[in-house]
């Protein structure tokens, strides 16, 4: 047992060296004794404290809230009032030295000595835990912020539990979702309800778990009936054994991202289908030098030179310009304005051929570099057929019984003395004698109401017969047993070249079924006035959610003029996590001007309670240049005045790009589409208009607006709707097709125009979308194939007759050699075998003998003459057995090998049809002969349902097939092969030729049978 000065001893030391703040107070609540732990803890020395009571109002006592801890309620005071122990109350003190508050646990046990109720003194320890509370409200200030940050950058977290199976969503992973977070509905089954590709996310979890891959997966979402794209990442959380406890990721809503990507290549295919479908010749050169970059497949076709001859030259290498001085006048206008319009000359083809192209151009800039988008118009055949038109302007009366507008004439007298075809329909009458009081009862002319009579001085042909030019007259035709036909009608008088008056015109186009459409379009009015406000509405709303990714939050204390920053804002920074700079230096870090616009935003932010919403210049620590979104919210407190302002600050870097791609995609295609004169369009799967490019108001006639939202048929001729149908019933628009198709579009001023169109489809998410279609104006392309194919028929003809002429002279002098020079040598003949037995002649018998040699020699080539000028048995025994006699000569003359095979013991034919055909194929022989070197030829012939099939195949030289194309230069084979090409089509049949230099030639040739 330890003695009682022992045991003193013992318990001062303890009380001097514990880290327990210890005080004794007596019954009074006066502080009589303290250790060292205790001043420490307090930051005050003996003095101070000795004597003090707990109800001193300058210890500054405060609760876990806040609000003031008076004396009164003091653990001590309380323990001394009412003898029980007061244990773990928490209580904020004010330390002198550190100058802030620190926290202390304190437990009160009142002492009482023996025998007395009352306590004679309190003994009062506590445990500085200003470390942990610290901790602890910086816990929930993270959370606070965490929370706030995850709510503007749209970010969630997730968790699920691997042994449970419960999945948990924070508040913002629920409204991804579309959920209420106040309800919490969140599940399992809910999500993978509303995952329409489960499976894939499923296989990317169990990568996660099973074989440890990266969890970052982007997938769809099915959000009340909208489709959304969500980026997710996850990783795997591991209990105290190294278990897997858990799964716990973020996941993000990048809708608007991944949209304005599709946007993007949509808009960059829409271009690129453009400048690949124009008809028109597209040219990419870098301004600095004029070099080609890229250029279309049309260039080839206007200018003869292709990719890789033009590929890495300059614009003056080519050797297109036919005047150096254009050139430099052409590059002057670039160079100062920018872009050069419809620049017209004369330029020279590869070929040398010279072409009058129109020629546009403008500078447009790709990234940092400034380039040319020139683009090339063959406008030749349109001079040509412009000077064409105005030979044949004599002859447009001619033209009007086949326009689809009425037109109505009269003459100088005011007699009516022209209803084309479409009046006389419109009206159900021809007769033209009634008197002018009449015409609007008898041809149904009635005001645009369509139930008042014309007068006779509203009629508008009458109007023009006056004096008076009528424009866009609106009125009603009604004729019996028809429905009432609503017109526009344009009238005007017109004279001689002498000014003397001949009459008047008045043309009337149909807009029957554009006024029903209008009054369609008048009943849904409110119905798209509506739904606008509501586009705008969900515009908002989207733009609104669309703040995600790379989002850092911040805040800003007026009071104490300290920054806090979530990680995220160290990371944009690209600063190492941890101190915070100084505003000044902050805001430092925003470059071209953005520094300025943020401190002014800021200060009006404090000044008014203004929210700020911008998108700014950045650099990061790394030099790295950005584009942020800085978004920054005033704080108010409880007398509603600013104390300070948080935020949030995302990297856009991304999407700003992106849009400025997308705006200079559509720069671009509009530049392509609004200086072009062919006609560009896009078009629905059931070719309504949802676009279409300026230059229809030259190519037609109409504006844009008449056309958006309706179909191209409206326009189509008539004989020409059912075969366009069949074409698109057949898709040949589906399979992209790179075959144009020509139909007759209607004017607006009432004539037919040939146009000629491209169209490839553009595909989303596997379907048609909506297809680009590019045409062009060939009218005059189609009046001289017209005048070619009549010419090339008038030929045809002439050939047939050149043939039978030139055969009947050959037979005629077959026949000629046989019935006399060959008799009249078989009778030498004979005479000379009779002299030869005369005895008396044996001095002359070598004579004779030479005479007679001369004459078998004779007499043999006028039969192979004959035969040669008129074969008698192709007439005796027809083509087969000619053909094999044609063989055996050529085989037996030049020791040539020939292989001939057939099904077909003879083939029926005309007379005429059996020589051209012969003819023919001895042309073809005897160029295998003389031009190709061949040893071995082979002729085969096979009928089949719809005729003969004949073959012909040598083994010679070959030859470059070009030239059968270039009569010009055609000479040797090249000509006779022509000549047969003609032939077959004479007899309807069909030539065709495969040849390769050093690979031989096969002809087929194709002779339909007579019925």
């Amino acid at each position: 047992m330890l003695h009682s000065k022992e045991k003193e001893n013992k318990f001062q030391t303890l009380f001097e060296t514990m880290n327990l703040g210890v005080s004794y107070q007596d019954h009074k609540g006066k502080i009589i004794n303290v250790n060292p732990a205790a001043l420490k803890i307090l930051g005050l020395t003996l003095n101070q404290m000795e004597g003090k009571t707990s109800i001193d109002p300058s210890w500054k006592c405060i609760h876990e809230d806040g609000s003031d801890f008076p004396g009164e309620t003091h653990p001590s005071m309380i323990a001394l009032k009412t003898g029980i122990p007061v244990l773990n109350k928490i209580m904020g003190v004010f330390n002198i030295t550190k100058k802030k508050y620190c926290w202390i646990k304190i437990d009160a046990i009142p002492q009482f000595k023996e025998g007395e109720k009352k306590p004679f003194q309190v003994y009062t320890t506590f445990d500085d835990i200003t470390i942990i509370k610290e901790t602890e409200i910086q816990l929930k200030e993270n959370e606070r912020r965490y929370i706030g940050a995850q709510k503007m950058g749209k970010v969630g977290n997730w968790e699920y539990n691997i042994k449970t199976g419960l999945l948990w969503g924070s508040n913002e992973t629920l409204r991804i979702f579309g959920l209420n977070p106040e309800k919490n509905n969140f599940s399992l089954d809910y999500i993978e309800k509303n995952i329409p590709k489960l499976n894939f996310v499923r296989q990317a979890m169990i990568n996660l778990i099973e074989k440890g891959e990266k969890y970052d997966i982007q997938y769809e979402i099915n959000v009340q009936k909208k489709i959304k794209i969500v980026h997710s990442k996850a990783k795997i959380i591991y209990n105290i054994n190294g278990e897997i406890f858990k799964i716990a990721g973020v996941i993000q809503d990048i809708s608007k991202k991944y949209k304005n990507k599709l946007e993007l290549k949509e808009s960059e295919d829409k271009f690129f289908k453009v400048f690949k479908n124009s008809s028109n010749s597209i040219i990419l050169s870098r301004l600095s030098n004029f070099e080609i970059i890229n250029i279309n497949k049309a260039t080839f076709k206007v200018t003869g030179y292709t990719t890789k001859e033009l590929k890495g030259l300059k614009m003056f290498e080519i050797g297109i310009w036919k005047s150096k001085k254009d050139y430099k006048k052409y590059v002057k206008q670039i160079l100062k304005k920018g872009r050069v319009k419809g620049f017209e000359t004369t330029f020279l083809k590869k070929s040398g051929e010279s072409r009058i192209w129109k020629i546009s151009g403008e500078v447009i800039q790709i990234k940092k570099e400034k380039f040319t988008l020139t683009i090339i118009e063959d406008v030749t055949e349109i001079r040509n057929a412009e000077i064409e038109l105005n030979k044949q302007r004599n002859f447009t009366s001619a033209m009007t019984e086949n326009q689809p507008a009425g037109i109505v004439a009269c003459n100088a007298k005011g007699k009516l003395v022209l209803f084309n075809k479409a009046a006389k329909e419109w009206h159900g009458i021809d007769v033209m004698t009634f008197p002018k009081e009449r015409w609007a009862e008898n041809y149904g002319l009635y005001k645009s109401d369509g139930k008042t009579l014309l007068k006779a001085d509203e009629i508008p042909i009458l109007q023009s017969f006056l004096g008076k030019k009528i424009v866009n007259f609106e009125m009603v035709i009604k004729a019996k047993n028809q429905k009432p036909r609503y017109v526009i009608c344009n009238s005007a008088p017109f004279y001689d070249s002498l000014g003397n008056k001949l009459g008047a015109l008045a043309v009337m186009n149909d807009i029957t079924h554009q006024k029903s459409i209008e009054e369609s379009l008048k009943k849904s009015q409110e119905e798209i006035k509506k739904a606008l406000l509501e586009l705008e509405r969900s515009e908002f709303l989207l733009n609104e959610s669309g703040r995600i990714a790379k989002v850092g939050a911040w805040e800003f204390n007026i009071i104490t003029q300290k920054l806090r920053w979530s990680n995220q804002v160290f990371k944009i920074h690209k600063i190492p996590i941890g101190e915070v700079p100084p505003i000044e230096e902050a805001i430092n870090y925003y470059i071209d001007g953005s520094a300025e616009i943020l401190e002014k935003a800021i200060n009006n932010s404090i000044k008014n309670n203004k929210k700020y919403d911008l998108e700014l210049r950045f650099q990061n620590a790394l030099k790295e240049k950005l584009w942020v979104n800085a978004i920054g919210y005033p704080i108010l407190n409880k007398k509603n005045e600013v104390i300070g302002i948080r935020g949030v600050i995302q990297d856009i870097t991304e999407n700003k790009l992106i849009r400025e791609k997308i705006e200079k995609t559509q720069e671009m295609h509009s530049l392509l589409a609004n200086n072009t004169n062919d006609l560009i369009c896009l078009q629905e799967p059931d070719s309504t208009f949802k676009y279409i490019s300026p230059s229809i108001k030259n190519l037609l006639g109409y504006e844009q607006s008449e056309f958006i939202g309706k179909q191209v048929f409206s326009i189509v001729h008539k004989d020409d709707v059912l075969p366009l149908r069949k074409v698109m019933k057949d898709k040949i628009f589906n399979n992209n097709s790179a075959e144009a198709y020509p139909f007759r579009a209607l004017h607006k001023n009432g004539h037919f125009v040939w146009l000629e169109f491209l169209s490839s489809p553009v595909h989303k998410d596997g379907e048609i979308n909506y297809f680009v279609t590019s045409a062009r104006d060939i009218t005059q392309w189609v009046l001289a194939k017209e005048e070619i194919q009549e010419y090339q028929t008038s030929l045809q003809k002439l050939t047939t007759e050149i043939t039978m002429v030139e055969e009947k002279q050959k037979k005629q002098i077959a026949s000629n050699i046989h019935d006399h020079l060959s008799q009249s040598l078989v009778i030498s003949k004979m005479k000379i075998l009779e002299l030869k037995e005369n005895p008396n002649l044996t001095v002359i018998d070598e004579d004779l003998k030479f005479i007679e040699a001369h004459i078998s020699d004779a007499l043999e080539n006028s039969r192979k003459i004959t035969y040669e000028l008129s074969p008698t048995i192709l007439y005796q025994l027809g083509v087969i057995e000619a053909i094999n006699w044609l063989i055996e000569d050529l085989q037996a003359k030049y020791k040539i090998k020939f292989k001939f095979s057939t099904n077909l013991t003879n083939i029926n034919l005309s007379e005429l049809n059996s020589i051209i055909l012969y003819r023919s194929i001895q042309e073809i022989l005897t160029n295998a002969i003389k031009y190709a070197n061949a040893s071995l030829v082979k002729i085969e012939i096979k009928k089949t349902n719809k005729g003969v099939d004949l073959f012909i195949i040598d083994n010679g030289i070959g030859f470059d097939t070009s030239i059968l194309n270039n009569f010009k230069n055609q000479s040797g084979s090249g000509f006779g092969l022509f000549t047969v090409t003609e032939r077959i089509k004479t007899i309807q049949g069909q030539f065709s030729i495969t040849s390769k230099i050093n690979s031989g030639t096969n002809i087929k040739i194709f002779i339909p049978l007579l019925k």
